[in-house]
């Protein structure tokens, strides 16, 4: 007896399963998932906790954080007693 289950399509309700997609993922959009991921997690992040393992992505998403703080979606803080991480130090 073989029993196979359809729940991936069924529960998501996808027209187009991810991994069928005919498009991938671009590069900026990989970024903004990365630090979008960040914030639902986490709150408040720094640049080296998105970029955690993988230093060369460093440059773009430090400029997607300063498109995002200019269109005032994201706004810098600094906390009393920790170590400055201003974005222009990285």
């Amino acid at each position: 007896m073989l029993k196979t289950y359809e729940l991936m399509a069924r529960h998501f309700g996808w027209e187009v399963r991810p991994d069928q997609s005919p498009k991938p993922a671009s590069v900026r959009e990989t970024h903004a998932y990365r630090l979008d991921r960040a914030l639902r997690a986490q709150g408040v992040v720094s640049l080296d906790s998105i970029c955690h393992l993988d230093a060369p992505s460093k440059a773009a998403i430090r400029r997607l954080i300063e498109s995002r703080v200019r269109a005032g979606a994201m706004v810098p803080i600094a906390l009393e007693g920790a170590a400055s991480r201003a974005l222009d130090r990285m």
